[in-house]
């Protein structure tokens, strides 16, 4: 059997270029953010945990203490526990604790602050990618996999359409046959 022709069409190199565009832009939706914390931890690793003397972990330790006091304090919604316990102590609770982590922290918390703000702008630059993928992407991308499929140009779609086509020519015949 004669091999076909493959077909260049300038539409179907758009639409592959877009489908490229969009697997981009999703794998850049979320490493953005990561980008900032990771590069100010590569500068920063000799002064934040080789000579900080133990003062660091112990702080994080503390931070992660007064996050999980805040959770259990916002969750707790039990009838006894809002009965016998005031809502107030965990809340004071976990500013004491978070408290006690920043004067442990207290020598990068001026970086850790600038990490947020390198952070933040990079998953504000994270919504515009999404924001542009969602309204200018994918709706161009599956217009033009339509157009692509209407006009004849899509290997997956031609396989199906023939195998349906076969299907259907099997059953004409085997209703011919079963009238006969």
């Amino acid at each position: 059997m004669a091999k076909t022709k493959k077909i260049k069409s300038k539409t179907v190199q758009k639409r592959n270029a877009l489908r490229a565009t969009n697997v981009a832009m999703i794998g850049a939706k979320f490493a953005m953010p990561a980008v900032p914390a990771t590069v100010l931890t590569i500068i920063n690793w000799d002064e934040w945990f080789a000579q900080t003397n133990g003062g660091l972990p112990v702080g994080f330790a503390t931070l992660l203490i007064s996050t999980i006091i805040a959770v259990i304090g916002i969750m707790k919604r039990d009838d006894l526990a809002k009965k016998n316990v005031s809502s107030i102590f965990p809340f004071a609770l976990a500013l004491i604790v978070a408290g006690a982590a920043c004067l442990w922290l207290a020598n990068v918390m001026h970086q850790a602050g600038i990490m947020f703000m390198y952070t933040g702008a990079a998953v504000f630059a994270s919504a515009i990618d999404d924001q542009v993928q969602k309204s200018f992407v994918v709706p161009r991308l599956t217009e033009m996999n339509e157009d692509i499929k209407e006009g004849g140009l899509d290997k997956k779609s031609n396989k199906r359409e023939k195998r349906r086509q076969q299907r259907l020519q099997e059953i004409s015949e085997a209703r011919r046959r079963a009238t006969e």
